[in-house]
């Protein structure tokens, strides 16, 4: 999900026929007629109520590498909190990468974001 021009149409179809996708949710930047930044809340309230809390989720956290480093995913990601705050969630969960290259990581915890905990993938080729 780091940028959307690597996204293919059928993963594009494929998010937008999700019972997740909520196209208020998403805050978007753009230069001209180019998206240049998204971030994508969410909130599933069948999910909430099983939890018994507000929940809500930052997702698809992305920014053109040409406007990597110019404050753009901070103001997305501070925007999103904003939106899932009006909407009553108490707390928001963001997964990534640890060894995200582009140290993503560095943004959300300026954010306001902790480590709650890690994981380990495995992949075997076949």
């Amino acid at each position: 999900w780091s940028s959307p021009a690597k996204w293919s149409d059928d993963r594009f179809e494929q998010w937008r026929s999700s019972p997740s996708f909520q196209p208020e949710m998403i805050e978007a930047a753009w230069s001209g007629d180019r998206v240049i930044g998204a971030v994508e809340a969410i909130l599933d309230e069948e999910h909430c109520k099983s939890l018994g809390k507000m929940v809500g989720r930052a997702e698809k956290v992305c920014v053109a590498e040409d406007w990597r480093g110019k404050g753009l995913a901070m103001a997305l990601l501070t925007r999103s909190i904003v939106r899932l705050r009006d909407k009553g969630v108490v707390e928001i969960n963001l997964d990534t990468e640890a060894a995200n290259r582009s140290e993503a990581w560095k943004v959300y915890q300026k954010a306001g974001y902790r480590i709650r905990r890690t994981f380990q993938f495995y992949e075997k080729p076949v």
